[in-house]
């Protein structure tokens, strides 16, 4: 794997973790403007939800396979190139786990979902 290779794939997490707190931001504005008995200030896109549910799959799926492109021996990545990309993974997905997203839904009949 090259580095123009492997700083695409960082790139893309930090992409991804970024719109996922887009998102999250945009759910936040939905529920604090929402007001039981009345109807809607405004009108959000109603797929926010699912969005940010794709988005963190999306996240975790290229995660996930970095990860396992970084711990195969026989991809030539050199030592140092390979420690530093492990410390950025830890820290994008230190910060994504921060911001919670598996305990922000419940979905009626579905109770607490988990990605």
């Amino acid at each position: 794997m090259t580095a123009v290779e492997t700083a695409q794939m960082l790139r893309k997490l930090q992409n991804s973790f970024e719109k996922i707190k887009s998102l999250l931001a945009w759910r936040q504005l939905k529920l604090a403007e929402s007001q039981p008995g009345l109807p809607p200030s405004f009108v959000i896109d109603n797929h926010v939800e699912e969005d940010l549910r794709n988005e963190y799959s999306r996240f975790t799926a290229t995660l996930a396979d970095f990860r396992s492109i970084l711990n195969n021996t026989h991809t030539f990545i050199p030592t140092d190139r390979r420690r530093y990309l492990r410390h950025r993974l830890c820290e994008l997905e230190s910060q994504v786990r921060g911001l919670e997203v598996p305990g922000r839904f419940y979905f009626a009949g579905y109770g607490r979902t988990l990605f």
